[in-house]
C-alpha cells in the first residue's frame, strides 16, 4: 500500500479513492494540504487505498499504473498527474498507452511500468484495499479511515471534513505525547 510520512507516526490516515471518481479529484487538493501539514512533519502517515468501481476498467488501469509507478518511487507524483489528467480529459483517458506515455513524460521507465501493469503485482494491493473497504462498510469514494495501532485496527471516519481529519491527527499526537511525558515524572 503506497504511503507517505513516517512509519512511526502515531496515526495512519487511509484515503479510499478512485482515480476515475470526480469527487476524489475534487478532494485531492484537500488531501495534498493535509499531507503537507501532517505527513511532512511526522504527525501522520497517509496511505492511498485504490478502489476501482467508479470508472470500471479505466479506474483499474489508472490504479495499476500508479501502483507500478510506486515501484519506481513515484507513486505520489503519478497520483497527482492522474487527477490532473482526469480533470483535463475525464477518466476515459485512462488507457494503457496513455499510462505508459505519462510515465515516460515524468522521466520514469514506461516499459517497466507497462511490464508491471501486465503482472499480478498491482492486483494484490487492489484486492487488499477492496477487502478493507468491505470490512469497514465503505460504500463510496473518497472515504477516510484511520488507525492508531499501526494498521492493526481501522476506524471509518464518516465525516471526512478536513477539520475532522485534522482533529483525529491532533488527538492521536496529543495522546502519544502525553504517554511519552509520563515517564519523565
Amino acid at each position: 500500500t503506497p504511503f507517505i510520512g513516517s512509519p512511526d507516526a502515531p496515526i495512519i490516515i487511509a484515503e479510499f479513492s478512485d482515480f476515475g471518481c470526480p469527487h476524489c479529484m475534487e478532494f485531492h487538493p484537500t488531501l495534498v494540504s493535509l499531507i503537507e501539514e501532517f505527513a511532512h512533519t511526522g504527525q501522520a502517515q497517509f496511505e492511498y487505498r485504490p478502489l476501482t468501481f467508479v470508472a470500471g476498467r479505466n479506474s483499474e488501469v489508472a490504479a495499476e499504473a500508479a501502483l507500478c509507478a510506486a515501484e519506481q518511487g513515484a507513486f505520489w507524483q503519478y497520483h497527482d498527474e492522474l487527477f490532473e489528467l482526469q480533470e483535463a480529459q475525464s477518466a476515459s483517458a485512462f488507457e494503457s498507452g496513455t499510462m505508459k506515455d505519462l510515465a515516460d513524460e515524468m522521466g520514469l521507465d514506461g516499459d517497466t511500468l507497462e511490464d508491471c501493469m501486465n503482472s499480478n503485482r498491482p492486483r494484490n494491493t487492489l484486492r487488499a484495499a477492496s477487502a478493507l473497504q468491505n470490512q469497514l462498510g465503505i460504500s463510496g469514494t473518497p472515504s477516510i479511515a484511520y488507525s492508531i495501532d499501526g494498521g492493526e485496527t481501522w476506524v471509518y471516519l464518516e465525516n471526512r471534513e478536513p477539520s475532522n481529519i485534522r482533529a483525529q491527527i491532533i488527538s492521536a499526537n496529543t495522546t502519544s505525547d502525553g504517554e511519552d511525558t509520563t515517564d519523565d515524572s
